[in-house]
């Protein structure tokens, strides 16, 4: 019986080190990255291995975060994601992780996985449709934390102040009409609060932003 297993297809690191975002970086059975030296390109490859290391490989925050940006991760409760990585699934691994999901084969051969500053993972089946009901405590808590951490974040100026504001008054919004739904909530309920979050206009946030992303992080959040 052939062995299971998964196979990289392609990686992007973000927020790691010296790279802000490599953009998509396809994987093949060989893949060379060649630049010259203190180019950056062992800061490409190490959020690999710290995906999942084999030994050591911890991560920490005042050597892994971008330098001028540590104070403010650092405050952050949920840490900024530094890898995401895609992997295929052989047919027997598809069939296993099939059984456990209750998904079929087809659906789970695709595998998403991410790693944040902080050391958590996210999994994600992209092919895999999404679940038809979420309890609604668990945006509530997204809502609450994100508003909390924004509004601790030093705007850098007058357009930073002014989306920060907009922000929290749009995280409100969502959250009373959030508060208006049962416990558990489909897409059409979910959709309602991320169009809210899509409301907070970014286009004049500086580059030296914090509030900026973390804003398009709670957007991702609520659209996943």
């Amino acid at each position: 019986m052939a062995k299971a297993h998964m196979t990289l297809i392609s990686f992007r690191v973000t927020n790691f080190r010296s790279v802000r975002d490599s953009g998509l970086i396809d994987a093949g059975a060989v893949t060379a990255l060649i630049g010259t030296n203190e180019s950056g390109k062992t800061n490409i490859l190490t959020p690999l291995w710290k995906l999942k290391p084999a030994k050591e490989g911890e991560i920490k925050l005042i050597t892994d975060a971008p330098r001028k940006d540590y104070n403010a991760y650092r405050q952050l409760t949920k840490k900024p994601v530094f890898i995401t990585a895609n992997f295929a699934l052989s047919p027997g691994m598809a069939t296993e992780v099939a059984k456990t999901t209750g998904e079929t084969a087809d659906k789970v051969t695709k595998v998403e996985v991410s790693r944040d500053l902080g050391g958590e993972y996210q999994v994600r089946f992209p092919d895999a449709p999404p679940a038809r009901l979420l309890p609604r405590n668990g945006i509530e808590s997204e809502l609450a934390t994100a508003k909390d951490e924004i509004a601790k974040l030093a705007g850098v100026n007058e357009h930073d102040v002014a989306i920060q504001n907009n922000a929290i008054s749009k995280i409100n919004e969502a959250t009373i009409t959030l508060k208006s739904y049962p416990s558990d909530i489909g897409h059409e309920q979910a959709s309602a609060v991320k169009l809210a979050i899509d409301g907070i206009a970014l286009d004049a946030a500086p580059p030296e932003s914090m509030i900026g992303p973390r804003v398009k992080q709670l957007a991702k959040a609520i659209a996943e």
